[in-house]
């Protein structure tokens, strides 16, 4: 009698093992990253939900149930597919080298409560420079690394493997019992009675709200599919109607709220406006479309859930500041705030947002430390310039087309004249940059520039104004109350 074909689950969890034994009888360090690639794709091909498989998948070894941890946190996050393949990669990384290598080599051994931290010391070689960053970014807790110099996915890894830990150090992954559902529960709820790190404190409530709501893997990724969307709620305003303008946005809380704190900031009382209606009257009609085309762009990109959104949110804010400081004729605060919401979305969408720590630390040199905001990589993708001309479409800014163009092309490096509007956009981003410059000698290098572009600005601007870099820098950061985010948040 033919025996039952094997299920796509069962497939998967043999394939682990199948892995395990190919990499103990060759002890080959080659075929780790490979393994580890090969069982992410099946992992992210079966249909199975993670909050599904912790409760009704038996006998789950530490090293799966780790991955469904991690899957379940990368989908409440909506993250894109590429950065939740690295980070499972990742895992299973650490937790074969675990299973094979931990053992045979004493110097190693000792960091076996420290998994993700043993494979990235004995395998330098033999894994990407994403994966090792992860890796060796782990338990920065317990290594009490900074804020600043921590990674979001390496905390994630971190939490999984201290969910699964064995009690005992001398007991690997393949010898510990399995992990089962209650157990799980009970880790849990120690880790929260006892954590002392806020973002881990964060972290476990999302997983313990998310393990009992299970989260489709069709939602991976989709709040970057409505940011670079044609689409537009401000589109649909019924600006012709008034009634049916308040109805439209009453029945959107997140444009409500604003209309409401928008109000609320401009009425000469400062007082609290509830009303919707109200709101309208005082802001006026015409004021509407650039504030919810803001508030929509705020809100879709703090939809993507980056570690690191209040660095990027921060930088957004000094330049605009600087726009209206610079180009007052032109610009209201709104629209200043929606063209460098424009310019700077596709910040948002580098994976680097993911992979570096908030600042990055100099150590022959701390005072050239300085924030890591993506700007470089930002110049270097081809569809920098496409984003930004979807977005300004989006909102029917099309007359600050041109100027973007010329912006990005000088950005990038190539043959530009630049035009008045261009070259305060360009002195903007350039007051934005020195404001958030983390280190004196940073500020300093990038000062001088500045000062060269406020020089070419002052001779073409029909208004006249003499900042200097310095006190440009000074205005900003006070107009903006700039504080340079230096922790983690999910």
């Amino acid at each position: 009698m033919a025996a039952n074909p094997l299920t796509p689950w069962q497939l998967y969890t043999q394939l682990y093992q199948q892995q395990l034994a190919s990499l103990k009888a060759t002890e080959s360090k080659a075929q780790l990253y490979q393994f580890s690639q090969q069982l992410t794709a099946s992992r992210l091909a079966l249909i199975e939900q993670p909050v599904s498989v912790l409760k009704y998948k038996p006998a789950l070894t530490p090293a799966l149930v780790r991955i469904e941890i991690l899957y379940i946190c990368c989908l409440n996050y909506q993250w894109p597919i590429a950065i939740t393949s690295l980070l499972l990669s990742s895992s299973f990384c650490s937790s074969l080298h675990a299973d094979v290598l931990a053992q045979a080599d004493h110097s190693v051994a000792k960091l076996t409560k420290y998994p993700a931290l043993a494979c990235a010391k004995n395998q330098p070689q033999n894994l990407p420079h994403n994966i090792l960053a992860i890796l060796s970014h782990c338990y920065a807790t317990q290594r009490r690394l900074a804020y600043s110099r921590q990674l979001s996915l390496s905390n994630l890894l971190t939490l999984a493997e201290q969910l699964t830990a064995s009690k005992s150090a001398a007991v690997t992954t393949t010898e510990a019992s399995a992990v089962t559902f209650d157990s799980l529960s009970q880790q849990m709820a120690l880790l929260i009675m006892h954590s002392g790190c806020e973002l881990e404190l964060k972290l476990l409530t999302v997983l313990a709200k998310n393990i009992s709501q299970p989260v489709a893997p069709s939602a991976l990724a989709s709040t970057t599919i409505s940011l670079l969307s044609n689409d537009s709620m401000v589109a649909q305003l019924p600006l012709d109607d008034y009634a049916q303008l308040e109805s439209y946005i009453s029945q959107h809380p997140v444009m409500a709220t604003h209309v409401m704190q928008r109000a609320s900031q401009l009425n000469r009382q400062r007082q609290h406006i509830s009303q919707v209606k109200l709101a309208i009257s005082l802001l006026g009609i015409n004021a509407l479309p650039l504030l919810l085309a803001r508030a929509e762009v705020q809100q879709q990109l703090a939809d993507l859930n980056l570690p690191n959104h209040t660095l990027l949110q921060q930088f957004t804010q000094c330049f605009a500041s600087a726009l209206l400081l610079l180009l007052p004729g032109e610009l209201t605060e709104d629209k200043a705030q929606l063209i460098a919401l424009c310019l700077s979305a596709p910040l948002w969408l580098s994976p680097h947002n993911y992979l570096q720590p908030i600042v990055n630390i100099i150590r022959l040199n701390p005072a050239q430390s300085h924030l890591n905001l993506p700007l470089t990589t930002l110049m270097a993708d081809d569809k920098y310039l496409s984003h930004v001309q979807l977005l300004l479409n989006r909102y029917q800014l099309g007359d600050w087309q041109h100027a973007a163009t010329e912006l990005i092309s000088y950005l990038q490096r190539k043959p530009t004249k630049l035009s008045y509007l261009s070259l305060g956009l360009l002195t903007a981003w350039q007051g934005a940059k020195t404001t958030m410059a983390s280190a004196p000698s940073a500020q300093a290098n990038a000062s001088a520039p500045l000062q060269q572009l406020l020089l070419r600005l002052q001779q073409q601007a029909a208004a006249n104004f003499s900042y200097q870099a310095d006190e440009l820098c000074q205005l900003i950061a006070s107009k903006t109350h700039c504080y340079c985010p230096l922790q983690l948040d999910l």
